[in-house]
C-alpha cells in the first residue's frame, strides 16, 4: 500500500514488514501462534483477529512535543501482559528520562535518528533498526536527528512503574 495519499507528515500507515516484524515479535515473545485469549481494558477482544485504523488511535500530546497513540494493551493466555503503541519525539528531545522497569520491550524505528542510550554506551539507530531491552535494564532514548522520530513500541511482561535512573554516558 502506498503512503503517498496521506498529506500529513508522521501520519502514514505502517507498511506490511512493520507490521509483520511487530506480529512476530508478539509471536515470539508469546509462545503462542500470535492469538491474544483476553481482552483488553478497554474491552477488545484479542482472542479474533482485528485491523486498528491508525485514524482511531487516539493521539494524546506528550510534554516533549511529541504524542503517542496506544494500539493494545492486554494479557497473554500465558499470563504475560502485553502493550502496544506507535510514539513519535521531535529533534533534540527524550520521550521520557532513562529509566528501568521489569518489562521487556521491542523498538521498531520507523522514521528518523535516535540515540538508543545504555549504561555507558549509545547506538545510533536508522529506520527499519529493531531494539530490544531487557527487564529491568537500564535504558533511555533521544532522538539526536533534524526530523520528527516515529516509532513503535511492544512491552511484554509483568506490568509496573518505571524507575527513572541516571545512565553514564547518556548527558
Amino acid at each position: 500500500m502506498s503512503n503517498e495519499m496521506n498529506s500529513v507528515k508522521g501520519t502514514e500507515q505502517p507498511t506490511r514488514r512493520e507490521m509483520l516484524a511487530l506480529m512476530t515479535a508478539f509471536a515470539a515473545m508469546a509462545g503462542v501462534d500470535g492469538a491474544l485469549a483476553q481482552a483488553t481494558p478497554s474491552g477488545v477482544d484479542l482472542a479474533h483477529a482485528k485491523v486498528f485504523r491508525f485514524a482511531d488511535l487516539k493521539e494524546h500530546k506528550n510534554d516533549n512535543g511529541g504524542w503517542s497513540r496506544a494500539v493494545v494493551e492486554g494479557a497473554l493466555p500465558s499470563g504475560e501482559w502485553i502493550e502496544l503503541h506507535q510514539s513519535m519525539v521531535p529533534p533534540g528531545k527524550m520521550p521520557h528520562p532513562p529509566h528501568k522497569h521489569s518489562n521487556s520491550e521491542f523498538i521498531v524505528l520507523r522514521e528518523g535518528t535516535i540515540q538508543y542510550l545504555r549504561d555507558g554506551s549509545r547506538e545510533e539507530l536508522k529506520p527499519g533498526d529493531v531494539i530490544y531491552t531487557a527487564s529491568l535494564q537500564p535504558h533511555g532514548m533521544l532522538n539526536t536527528g533534524t526530523v520528527n522520530a516515529v516509532y513503535f513500541v511492544l512491552s511484554v511482561g509483568k506490568k509496573d512503574a518505571a524507575v527513572f535512573v541516571d545512565l553514564k554516558g547518556s548527558e
